[in-house]
């Protein structure tokens, strides 16, 4: 199993959970996910939390595959470069997807790539553009696919493989996305996760999701499920991540909730001499 650094876990920072936050007393290994975009109105308003914990920082506007590849949007560019500047994060993270078409319209959504030789160049380019402009690494993260473009070059796993070797970055692993993935599609998660480069995975994701007219979305607004700590539990015998993050988005709950999922992740991440992983052989538990 590879441990490369002590590994850290945490929350997607919110707004509701700020004075709770500050306010606590949290574990050395704990770290704050924090929505860069959140903050580009008023970068300063990061400081208390960058003082306090460790941090990455996400995002959903960088639209890392939109076309022609060299371009950004140069202000959302430049806001991010103030918000990196403050938060020093560990990792920047973006989604394997494009959120903007060519002509700078919002689609309101992650949109799935098409996963050809001509995509995987154009994302090489743009993420080497990102991590110099921005001075950090950055990850990719997989997305729950609303649908999957046939007739590609690569799976997702190949394909990620590939921009990573060629660029440096790594691979934030959501691993709920994966599941979801599972169950709309007809996969063996574990199965999938064993092709996976989980080599690169710096990072991972856990969510709670919900079925929707026969349909798994990831909704993020409750409790991450068994099957997601399952594949967690399944990855961590390989490679225990950087950081781990539960994500929460909506219906929040009480902060002292949320730390018992984190609790949950790094037991099973760091499990002691006399815990069975988090007692998950006990559980009645199937994966898709």
């Amino acid at each position: 199993m590879e441990k490369a650094m002590t590994p850290l876990f945490g929350i997607g920072y919110r707004r509701p959970y700020r004075e709770a936050l500050l306010a606590r007393d949290l574990p050395e290994d704990f770290v704050l996910e924090i929505m860069g975009s959140h903050f580009f109105s008023n970068p300063l308003d990061l400081a208390p939390l960058v003082e306090r914990f460790p941090v990455v920082l996400h995002e959903v506007m960088g639209s890392l595959g939109t076309e022609p590849p060299g371009t950004f949007d140069d202000a959302w560019l430049e806001r991010m470069k103030k918000v990196v500047q403050i938060a020093k994060p560990l990792f920047v993270t973006e989604h394997l997807a494009f959120t903007r078409s060519a002509s700078g319209a919002d689609l309101g959504h992650l949109c799935p790539l098409w996963m050809t030789h001509a995509s995987k160049d154009a994302l090489v380019v743009r993420v080497k553009k990102l991590q110099d402009a921005l001075g950090v690494r950055v990850l990719l993260e997989n997305i729950a696919w609303p649908f999957v473009i046939p007739n590609a070059d690569y799976d997702e796993a190949s394909f990620l493989r590939a921009i990573c070797e060629e660029t440096g970055a790594g691979i934030l692993l959501d691993v709920s996305n994966v599941i979801a993935n599972a169950k709309n599609f007809g996969f063996d998660a574990q199965k999938w996760l064993d092709s996976f480069p989980v080599g690169h995975v710096e990072q991972v994701h856990l969510a709670g999701s919900q079925l929707h007219r026969g349909f798994w979305v990831d909704s993020h607004d409750s409790r991450v499920d068994a099957s997601s700590y399952l594949l967690l539990d399944h990855l961590a015998k390989t490679k225990v991540p950087r950081a781990v993050i539960i994500e929460r988005d909506g219906a929040y709950p009480p902060l002292e909730e949320l730390l018992l999922e984190v609790a949950r992740a790094r037991s099973i991440c760091s499990p002691s001499e006399n815990d069975s992983r988090h007692n998950l052989s006990n559980q009645e538990v199937r994966m898709p």
